[in-house]
């Protein structure tokens, strides 16, 4: 079960906790316990540890029920209803490392990003270049206040940089969300010459770079033109149509394992997926980085580039 305490689904946030069991003794995992709620940054990787003021993720069992409870208002409360106590776990607390939200909630994939009357960006809502898009994270760092209260409004301390495809963004704001503790907001207009369905999307900071997320751009009109469900799936999903989509991959990945190891691997993959996705589900439609551009994927262990 994982815990977090606060999520953003579909450019809307809510603060949230799952309810400790009265019953059971929670049992964090073993490996990597604590994450950032939104990247899942493993450890010793750019970025990894949880930021100061940040919103991050609990992993174990017996940690409460399926269903959850939630402070009604500001302040947030440090206990939420029945208590019970874990062992006690070691994590890296940084001064900042930021993450970008992500569809699926996995890390990878497509990020959650929006236009600026919040509507989120999918295959079916495409940028353009010159338009404004916000993205939503955490961990850009402490603010001069409780986390406990309403965050402040501003632009936070330090240099930010988002990269869309292979071209630094203009970045305006920089600072927490304003409804929520711990949810950061990015503004960043797209550059011109960006096209693809799964553009690269990262954020720099001086502590390293995010997780490598994907946002879908496209030079006119509301969808793009290079996602391997075709022109006219994608023309479906658009019109509020369901569709179902199967495909079967067969690869070659050449992996090199971290800087400085002389460890490598090079395997033969077969993947088969099928979906049901629907027009409100569309940036479920993950399938791979459009062409022309790589992004680093962060894996326990190794960390690999997708081409």
């Amino acid at each position: 079960m994982k815990i977090t305490f606060a999520s953003l689904m579909w450019g809307v946030c809510c603060l949230c906790a799952v309810t400790p069991a009265a019953t059971a003794q929670p049992v964090l995992r073993s490996v990597n316990p604590i994450e950032n709620a939104a990247s899942y940054m493993p450890p010793g990787l750019p970025s990894s540890g949880v930021a100061q003021g940040s919103i991050f993720s609990v992993f174990g069992t017996g940690i409460g029920p399926a269903a959850w409870t939630e402070p009604a208002s500001f302040p947030l409360p440090t206990t939420l209803a029945n208590r019970a106590t874990s062992a006690a776990v070691a994590v890296q607390v940084v001064s900042a490392a930021f993450g970008i939200f992500t569809y699926g909630a996995s890390g990878v994939g497509q990020a959650i990003a929006t236009d600026p009357a919040y509507a989120i960006n999918t295959i079916i809502h495409t940028f353009h270049p010159g338009d404004v898009g916000i993205i939503w994270g955490t961990g850009l760092g402490a603010i001069n206040a409780s986390d406990a209260g309403v965050p402040p409004v501003g632009s936070l301390p330090g240099d930010v940089q988002v990269y869309v495809g292979n071209t630094a963004a203009q970045v305006g704001y920089h600072g927490r969300s304003g409804c929520c503790a711990g949810l950061d907001q990015i503004v960043f207009t797209v550059p011109q010459a960006v096209d693809g369905c799964y553009v690269p999307l990262s954020v720099n900071t001086a502590v390293g770079t995010s997780n490598f997320t994907a946002i879908a751009v496209s030079q006119s009109g509301q969808t793009c033109t290079d996602s391997i469900l075709g022109n006219d799936l994608v023309a479906k999903l658009a019109a509020g149509q369901d569709v179902n989509f199967g495909y079967i991959l067969l690869e070659n990945d050449f992996l090199k394992f971290v800087t400085g190891s002389t460890q490598a691997s090079n395997l033969d993959l077969a993947t088969a997926t099928f979906s049901h996705l629907t027009g409100g589900a569309a940036g479920l439609a993950e399938y791979g980085i459009s062409s022309g551009y790589c992004a680093a994927v962060a894996c326990p262990g190794f960390s690999s580039v997708v081409p």
